[in-house]
């Protein structure tokens, strides 16, 4: 534990920021603007917290933020959990703090501001240091001047951050493989997702854009139908029951994978594409077109449509960056 306290240092803000808002998961989430609402913390009548792990969460973050300002925990009867319970008789009201600025709703919802921006930026770089920029998620904008249309230049070194059995085995439990069924792997890598789904009893078409990983595939993983081509490039044609996938994230590009993607699905199959945590939420252009899919179709399985990875899901390939599970399946 000594020899790793700065990786376990930066993972415990990182946890903190995360359990703060989804959004945070990402790293880049700090750029969804300056507020952040905290929905149904307090009681309705705002004097006591009706979720405890929203008023501690809270305290760590400030406790965060003291500690980048040199200073030590505060008492907690100072602390801006005391103040936001402070038992005013009225809603809503607003509470500055040293690092926050709180405004409190009759309903429960606090609205939060981060005041110190410079601090913000300090909690900033040490994220990046924890979840590494190794994927293209440290950017500030996806905007191409082409957007919402696809990046059309390959990722730096082709965004091969490979899946790992665990997570392949989630990929295919998502996508309810079986046999018989017609699948693509529309960047197949190193096959971990398309061998996982031939053990189900799937026949597996594969697309990669690596010569020697598509020769790979052919010959050593004994895949019949592998085609050595960058998939964007590809005309789609819906023939496929299921498609599964682990697109490059650099830049968005994870969203424009999954969108031409949705062209080769079948009406009534299910898509399954693990992504950055980022892509539930950006708002940009390229992001706004990849939703209007997402919107159209129904959850594979379940009420959700999303799913959380477990943190370090993709350390084995360098990089803390936190993912997802996008599960859909497209209308009939």
């Amino acid at each position: 534990m000594w020899e790793n306290r700065r990786d376990i240092y930066l993972r415990g803000i990182a946890n903190t920021f995360a359990a703060l808002d989804r959004r945070f998961r990402s790293h880049d989430g700090f750029k969804i603007g300056s507020r952040l609402i905290i929905e149904r913390a307090l009681s309705d009548s705002g004097r006591w917290w009706s979720d405890y792990n929203r008023r501690d969460t809270l305290r760590d973050v400030e406790r965060v933020f003291r500690e980048l300002d040199g200073l030590g925990p505060c008492p907690e009867s100072m602390s801006i959990i005391e103040q936001v319970t402070s038992g005013r008789d009225y809603t809503p009201f607003v509470i500055n703090g040293d690092y926050f600025r709180v405004r409190v709703f009759g309903n429960g919802n606090l609205h939060l501001w981060f005041e110190r921006k410079d601090l913000l930026k300090e909690v900033n770089k040490l994220l990046a240091e924890y979840y590494g920029e190794v994927i293209g998620d440290g950017y500030g904008t996806t905007e191409a001047a082409e957007a919402p249309e696809y990046h059309m230049t390959p990722a730096k070194d082709f965004g091969a951050f490979m899946s790992s059995e665990a997570v392949a085995h989630r990929v295919i439990e998502d996508a309810q493989i079986g046999k018989g069924m017609i699948v693509l792997e529309p960047s197949a890598g190193t096959g971990v997702l398309a061998k996982a789904a031939r053990e189900a009893g799937a026949l597996v078409d594969c697309i990669e854009i690596q010569p020697g990983l598509a020769h790979e595939l052919r010959v050593l993983h004994g895949f019949e139908d592998v085609r050595q081509a960058d998939f964007l490039t590809l005309s789609p044609s819906p023939s496929y029951d299921r498609i599964i996938m682990n697109p490059p994230f650099d830049r968005g590009r994870d969203c424009d994978h999954v969108r031409h993607a949705f062209g080769f699905l079948k009406p009534g199959g299910i898509l399954v594409a693990v992504m950055s945590a980022r892509a539930e939420f950006r708002d940009d252009k390229r992001h706004r077109a990849f939703h209007e899919i997402v919107e159209r179709c129904r959850p594979a399985y379940g009420w959700r449509k999303w799913h959380d990875l477990p943190a370090g899901s993709f350390a084995h390939a360098g990089t803390n960056i936190n993912t997802v599970i996008l599960a859909i399946r497209k209308p009939d």
